[in-house]
């Protein structure tokens, strides 16, 4: 399903949840894959040593604000980054494969993103073109933009805020489809976040907006 703020809206019943957070967003934490600044898609690395501290750390963040639910998808990266706060919060985190990183394709999978520049942009710049053995942006974006949809919903519905833990590719979608701007979308690492960022969703009379609380900026990672 499409995003559609006109209609996510349409489901408050009061005021009550406007300007208040119902969806947090997390970037996963650091990987060694980043230090090489490889294209990773769905490989599967498990998060470094800087990782699991700054997944810890998540801890501290999320210590007085209390969530629904915890929901991220099956790669290593996402869920130990997720599992801190789970554990913490005594939370089972529920899996969605919806939320994994951008299947770039077994050619350009594992490759250094400097040898690649312009591949990544040539399959932004044209949305519909297939990477071999992966998956059009344009595909991708309609993935994460359904996504997003079903958890928003989720935090209107939900008594407290939900967190999702998902990937750069997949920040970067959402940045724009909530009305914000990167500074150059066809660039692999223009990602508004650093790993382990957090990005908090809220409606407003005008729309869904969102917000860094933690970690801006960006690296080669998504």
């Amino acid at each position: 399903m499409a995003y559609s703020p006109a209609l996510l809206l349409s489901s408050i019943d009061s005021d009550s949840k406007i300007g208040t957070a119902i969806l947090y967003i997390v970037r996963h934490a650091e990987v060694a894959l980043d230090k090489t600044k490889t294209i990773r898609g769905l490989m599967n690395p498990g998060l470094d040593d800087k990782g699991k501290e700054d997944a810890q750390g998540l801890v501290e963040f999320f210590k007085d604000i209390e969530l629904s639910a915890i929901y991220t998808d099956d790669l290593k990266r996402a869920y130990q980054t997720a599992l801190p706060v789970a554990y913490d919060k005594d939370i089972t985190i529920e899996i969605d494969p919806e939320l994994r990183s951008w299947d770039v394709g077994t050619e350009l999978e594992g490759e250094k993103i400097e040898d690649h520049e312009d591949d990544i942009a040539e399959l932004r710049q044209q949305p519909d073109k297939v990477p071999v053995g992966g998956q059009s942006w344009g595909d991708y974006g309609e993935q994460i933009n359904g996504a997003l949809s079903h958890y928003i919903g989720i935090g209107l519905e939900s008594s407290n805020p939900v967190l999702i833990v998902t990937h750069g590719s997949a920040i970067q979608i959402i940045w724009e489809s909530l009305g914000e701007e990167l500074d150059n979308v066809e660039e692999y690492a223009d990602i508004p976040v650093e790993p382990a960022g957090v990005m908090a969703v809220y409606p407003t009379r005008f729309g869904m907006k969102v917000k860094i609380l933690k970690g801006e900026g960006e690296n080669e990672d998504a």
